[in-house]
């Protein structure tokens, strides 16, 4: 998986913020991955000593000073993110770079592709007319599309589906003796992928 910076870093509480702040700090001074953050970190750095001060001065509950303490705070955020999305405009997924920025990380989890569905297996119903068509699971896949037709596959073929969230699909009302030809298709999304075609004489 891939990672990327928190921006967001609101969720802290105040002396975290702090430890935080001051491992980006430690990170960012002179980092040589990130040399336009000059201006940034300098503001950073600003903010946090006047919101280290702000604290203290709000310990006694003062309304004004309290204010004064969330102005500071949001204003050390909005720097931070700032910042951060600097950081990830210029490190480009370079895992190495973004860990060197003292910012903590976070996994991006990234798309899961189909697979080729495998050749689904076809079994006798209970009944006559009846088809079972099962096919394994696909990773990633929300939606299988169970196709059948009586013609022999081709560009022009006309396939009739039905659309289900489980990988096993029973066709009935089929014409004894008939050849039917069947395909599992997997989706997810806008991504298809088709499995193999495989025929079955209805009993």
């Amino acid at each position: 998986m891939n990672k990327k910076i928190i921006t967001n870093l609101g969720k802290y509480s105040n002396a975290t913020l702090l430890a935080v702040t001051d491992a980006i700090l430690l990170g960012m001074t002179g980092n040589p991955n990130f040399p336009g953050a000059t201006t940034l970190v300098t503001e950073v750095v600003t903010l946090r000593t006047k919101y280290e001060a702000d604290l203290a001065a709000a310990a006694n509950r003062d309304m004004a000073l309290v204010l004064e303490k969330n102005l500071t705070r949001n204003h050390l955020l909005d720097s931070l993110s700032r910042l951060g999305l600097y950081c990830l405009s210029q490190a480009k997924g370079d895992a190495s770079k973004l860990m060197s920025t003292g910012f903590p990380l976070e996994k991006v989890r990234e798309p899961g592709y189909l697979s080729t569905p495998k050749a689904p297996e076809i079994r006798n119903g209970l009944l006559n007319g009846e088809l079972v068509c099962t096919v394994k699971p696909v990773k990633h896949a929300s939606m299988y599309s169970f196709e059948i037709t009586s013609s022999a596959p081709g560009p022009e073929t006309v396939w009739v589906s039905t659309r289900s969230s489980k990988s096993k699909h029973q066709f009935s009302q089929l014409q004894p003796g008939q050849r039917y030809y069947f395909r599992v298709t997997a989706m997810k999304g806008n991504q298809t992928a088709s499995s193999p075609i495989v025929s079955r004489f209805a009993q």
